[in-house]
């Protein structure tokens, strides 16, 4: 919200109700209250009846069959997150090119959790 400006839409999809009512709590202590955060799952999302977004964030890896969150990309948007590949996972930056087109560059491997 720092760099987009408190006119940009900005949302928060937590799975746990703990995590976003603190997130709630912070981010209103610093303002930030452009901020929305939803209580849901990532994987349940419908992607074609959802909000397409110039920049996405994922904080908790991805799973192997989670390229369908690509599609909430803006033709120019960008996602960069963590994903499942195998037992391993790589951090990726994938650019939306058109509406059909995806550029995925791996950035590196990472690992959240043991």
């Amino acid at each position: 919200s720092e760099l987009l400006g408190p006119l940009s839409t900005n949302h928060g999809v937590e799975i746990w109700p703990e995590t976003l009512r603190h997130s709630e709590r912070c981010c209103g202590s610093l303002g930030k209250h452009a901020i929305k955060f939803t209580l849901g799952n990532v994987y349940q999302l419908d992607v074609n009846q959802t909000s397409r977004y110039d920049r996405i964030y994922l904080g908790a890896c991805a799973n192997s069959r989670s390229k369908y969150l690509y599609r909430l990309l803006e033709v120019g948007g960008i996602l960069i997150g963590p994903f499942q590949v195998g037992y391993s996972q790589q951090l990726r930056r994938v650019v939306r090119r058109s509406e059909t087109q995806f550029n995925v560059e791996v950035l590196g491997q990472v690992q959240f959790a043991s």
